[in-house]
């Protein structure tokens, strides 16, 4: 029994320092809060604008998804289990709550809390929860500029466009 219980608790330290166990339970309920380099955190809500106030935050979950070989986290949002989307060639619209599409893939939350949201095709930086620098401060986006390298390669004069934010997990 002590071998057992010594194997487990093996197990249970091994999985903490790899990462998340994948499970089919959906992930302990937080909100999205996304911390720019001036400090201030800007909660993301059931609309395309977002909130100072975590009380105006969305709850969400994770939920982990076997895809092939590989497990991916997809995110669900309020009672509709809504999600957050991007366009397919730049972020034109703040994020907002919306039914789930095929880039709903590869969430997860890691060190500090902090939230990683896997770009498509698989395998790419993940995508970055970014404003555009010296406009609204409520308006959050899915930033994928950054992501494949659009502003440095293509358009020299766009960097420092978006002021770019570190998405974190606060648990409900």
């Amino acid at each position: 029994m002590v071998g057992i219980k010594t194997l487990s608790f093996a197990a249970l330290a091994v999985g903490a320092l790899a990462g998340p166990v994948a499970t089919a339970d959906a992930s302990k309920a937080f909100k999205i809060g996304v911390t720019f380099p001036n400090k201030d955190t800007m909660y993301l809500t059931n609309s395309a604008t977002a909130s100072a106030n975590i009380a105006d935050g969305i709850a969400c979950t994770i939920t982990p998804v076997t895809s092939g070989d590989k497990t991916v986290g997809e995110l669900g949002c309020g009672p509709d289990k809504k999600t957050f989307t991007y366009s397919e060639l730049h972020s034109t619209s703040p994020l907002q709550p919306v039914a789930a599409d095929k880039k709903n893939v590869n969430w997860s939350i890691g060190a500090d809390n902090v939230i990683a949201w896997g770009a498509l095709p698989a395998g790419t930086k993940s995508v970055t929860f970014s404003r555009i620098a010296g406009s609204n401060p409520n308006s959050i986006y899915a930033e994928v500029c950054s992501t494949f390298e659009h502003h440095e390669k293509l358009v020299p004069s766009f960097n420092g466009f978006w002021e770019r934010g570190v998405a974190k997990a606060y648990y409900v």
